[in-house]
């Protein structure tokens, strides 16, 4: 009897820092979801901005690191479960349970991170393709400007004509 009391008691223990890991790590995925709501609001108006976008990752990707821990904690819980107690015990469905619910989100996450690290290339794609834009159309106003610098024929007689008068 001894021995059967000892296993429930290391089988309790285990549950009990398991429940206390488990309460850390919704805590960091709470926590973490209140940032995002906070640069939700601070970038409101500007959702596809590569400033709101590189936030969104860098918070995202800290929610997919601590939701797959949560689901690694889960799966250790859920084995130890089985070898105390037995594969259809109610405790050991309530794993079973939570670890999909947990494998669902983490999903959800990578999925989420996926379409932000897409939208993210999209908007650096865009700033360099509208950077190189700017460039061309500097070069271009400049050789505008360089081309009509002399003008042919009366008209260049009436700009060397005005040219003198700013000089006067």
């Amino acid at each position: 009897m001894a021995v059967r009391q000892i296993t429930t008691r290391l089988a309790i223990d285990g549950e009990q820092e398991y429940k206390k890991q488990l309460a850390a790590v919704n805590r960091e995925l709470g926590n973490l979801g209140a940032e995002m709501k906070l640069v939700d609001a601070q970038f409101k108006g500007q959702a596809n901005s590569a400033e709101t976008l590189r936030a969104k990752n860098s918070l995202l990707q800290q929610s997919v690191e601590q939701q797959t821990v949560k689901v690694e904690s889960l799966k250790e819980a859920l084995e130890e479960a089985k070898q105390a107690y037995t594969e259809n015990d109610a405790r050991t469905d309530s794993y079973r349970r939570q670890l999909l619910s947990a494998e669902t989100a983490l999903a959800k996450l990578n999925s989420e991170l996926n379409e932000n690290e897409k939208l993210l290339k999209e908007a650096e794609d865009s700033a360099d393709g509208c950077a190189k834009s700017i460039d061309g159309y500097g070069k271009a106003v400049k050789e505008a400007a360089d081309e009509t610098g002399t003008l042919p024929g009366p008209l260049g007689d009436i700009q060397t004509a005005l040219k003198g008068l700013r000089n006067e």
